[in-house]
């Protein structure tokens, strides 16, 4: 995806400029992130990516970097590539119980259902019918095309003021968390 980090032929350049200009500096970990991994009908890329994520970690390990905290795969690698989980994996998207692509989901549904361990709440603020084509936002920058626009309050930034006012002391009902039902 070439979002951060150095190819692997950089590596050794990158290890001497942090042992020669930042010793101090220790890496505690290494990680990637699969362009591909979604389709199971493709893993070339991924495998290939994969490997050059194992040549990375080899150069590291022997320039004296060890136990770094590995990890290369999201919610598609971590099911469809199980030689990807090193030692953690970030299951975004499957936290919420939604497969990452079509195709993952039509190669695995059979064998295990995703399931949301978490789920976002708010409170419908207000509901705004708009002229079609009407400009929103700051600085009109965005075209909305939809003729409904839904406000949502944050009840995390009512949790988080209730929160501190615990923490001043300013609260008198211990365990509220910012929502009142009433």
């Amino acid at each position: 995806m070439h979002r951060q980090g150095f190819f692997v032929s950089e590596i050794p350049a990158v290890i001497k400029i942090l042992k020669k200009k930042l010793p101090a500096v220790e890496i505690e970990g290494v990680y990637t992130h699969f362009a591909s991994a979604k389709n199971p009908a493709f893993p070339f890329e991924t495998l290939r990516q994969m490997g050059e994520f194992k040549k990375a970690i080899a150069l590291l390990e022997a320039a004296g970097f060890r136990r770094l905290i590995k990890h290369a795969a999201a919610t598609a690698g971590t099911i469809i590539f199980p030689q990807s989980h090193f030692d953690m994996v970030r299951i975004g998207i499957g936290l919420y119980g939604l497969w990452p692509s079509k195709e993952t989901q039509a190669a695995f549904e059979r064998e295990f259902q995703l399931k949301s361990v978490l789920s976002w709440k708010t409170i419908v603020g207000q509901i705004k019918k708009l002229p079609k084509n009407s400009r929103i936002g700051y600085d009109l920058t965005e075209d909305f095309a939809h003729r409904l626009l839904a406000r949502l309050s944050a009840p995390a930034f009512k949790c988080r003021q209730s929160a501190n006012k615990r923490q001043r002391g300013e609260s008198s009902r211990p365990g509220f968390n910012g929502y009142d039902k009433r």
